[in-house]
């Protein structure tokens, strides 16, 4: 791939650009990024390039770490038998599992993105009676800040049923988060 883009810059005299690796013969790879402008002779033809070699492997290991960790959150978050949802500092849903779904009868998508639409929740205390959104357990962590744990709370679906469960929340310690 590299060789075929390579002889067509050269045949156009156009610029290159390129990451591509070497492989010495112990099986270690360099990540490299490379870049090559034309050089032109007095009558304006390439008699040449001149380019610049960077070592980015320290680069690509990064983005191959972030990307296996990233991996595996998703699939975390997918396999643990418990509902996780994420919200923002604001309170808005902003990642939910697919076993919040299941136990809330509402779609990740509606939960992502219900508040965002100005729907607030219907959501309640045992009691029955509605629940203020400052004594959501998600709202409690993050103005206390320690986690809030075991609180009992129904949520009317849309079809009017409610769905009783036991929420415990905490703060998220990484900015965007909440």
């Amino acid at each position: 791939r590299i060789a075929t883009a390579w002889r067509q810059t050269v045949a156009s005299g156009g610029l290159w650009d390129g990451e591509y690796r070497f492989q010495d013969s112990e099986g270690n790879v360099t990540w490299v990024y490379g870049v090559a402008s034309p050089q032109l002779d007095d009558e304006g033809e390439v008699t040449s390039h001149i380019g610049i070699n960077l070592d980015i492997t320290d680069r690509k290991l990064a983005e191959q770490a972030l990307h296996r960790t990233s991996e595996e959150r998703r699939v975390l978050l997918e396999i643990v038998p418990v509902g996780i949802s994420i919200t923002d500092e604001d309170g808005s849903i902003i990642e939910a599992n697919c076993m919040s779904e299941e136990i809330l009868g509402i779609s990740v998508e509606e939960l992502r993105t219900r508040r965002a639409d100005g729907v607030e929740w219907d959501i309640l205390r045992l009691v029955g009676t509605p629940m203020p959104p400052d004594e959501y357990p998600s709202v409690r962590a993050l103005k206390e800040q320690h986690i809030v744990r075991s609180v009992e709370m129904g949520i009317r679906r849309s079809d009017g049923d409610v769905t009783w469960i036991s929420v415990s929340a905490t703060p998220i310690p990484l900015e965007g988060y909440g």
